[in-house]
């Protein structure tokens, strides 16, 4: 999938339309200032930028989504069979094995968004915390959304307001 890019001041839990990229945030006026709005429907900038300004960025990846099976203790299972099932299975057939993509870096339940985290463990933990429904000794599956985050990549507005140069970390 491709890359979402927000800018820093925009990143929350609540998150505005993505851009294809940094750059396609920027809508210079005149003077070549942009002004930034959470959305296109609220009147008063959160920001504005000026050439020469130096702003940051983050994009979001999503890498698919997957089936877990979270245990009462905060662990996930390795397989969606009940561990008392008598095997009725061929002995060859594969579990249903957990799969994180590589470069995952942010998990999110989409059936409850305030439930995320950075790990898979921290996020299955987090789950059994809050959400977890004490009966269901056998555990809960969960639809949990993946993907990579990068955050705080900074870049310098053009003296034309129209384009961005990666700033190094000094400036």
């Amino acid at each position: 999938m491709p890359r979402l890019w927000y800018p820093e001041i925009l990143i929350d839990e609540e998150l505005p339309e993505p851009r294809a990229s940094a750059e396609a945030w920027l809508e210079p006026d005149a003077d070549g200032h942009t002004s930034i709005y959470f959305d296109e429907i609220t009147s008063t900038p959160v920001a504005v930028w000026k050439p020469g300004e130096r702003v940051e960025f983050g994009w979001f990846e999503h890498l698919g989504s997957a089936t877990l099976r979270i245990l009462p203790d905060g662990s996930i299972a390795t397989t969606f069979r009940c561990g008392s099932t008598i095997d009725l299975f061929a002995p060859d057939a594969p579990a249903s094995e957990n799969v994180v993509p590589t470069g995952a870096n942010w998990f999110w339940c989409l059936d409850e968004n305030e439930i995320c985290d950075g790990s898979i463990e921290a996020f299955a933990r987090q789950y059994a915390e809050t959400a977890y429904l004490p009966e269901e000794v056998d555990g809960h599956d969960v639809v949990v959304a993946m993907g990579h985050w990068e955050n705080h990549l900074p870049f310098i507005i053009s003296a034309d307001g129209k384009s961005l140069t990666a700033a190094t970390e000094e400036l």
